[in-house]
């Protein structure tokens, strides 16, 4: 989702399907699911995930719309969730799938 709307946000996406509201509503969504189930790798801070919960949250409070109510473009947001989404979500994502992976084949080797 975070993808998505970082999609829609840079400029040279050809088309705006998305009000700013719509954008803003999910991005909150994503935000609670987010500060509720993402995985906090070891030597993580355990609250990290509602620290990723409140940029995404300040994301969506920065979101423009246009004299129609579609999102406006703003490549600086886009980028930032880009990043977010990778640095963040895909990462913690990527280790604890390694952590748990780890310890299967650790539980079959001993």
């Amino acid at each position: 989702m975070l993808e998505a709307i970082a999609e829609t946000l840079h400029p040279d996406t050809p088309t705006r399907i998305l009000t700013a509201q719509q954008a803003r509503t999910l991005l909150q969504q994503v935000s609670a699911v987010v500060a509720k189930d993402l995985p906090v790798p070891v030597g993580t801070p355990s609250d990290r995930p509602a620290a990723v919960a409140r940029q995404i949250k300040a994301i969506a409070g920065e979101l423009k719309a246009d004299e129609g109510g579609l999102l406006k473009t703003d490549k600086a947001l886009s980028k930032r969730l880009f990043t977010l989404n990778k640095a963040e979500i895909d990462r913690s994502v990527q280790l604890s799938l390694e952590e748990q992976v780890k310890a299967i084949v650790e539980s079959y080797l001993d």
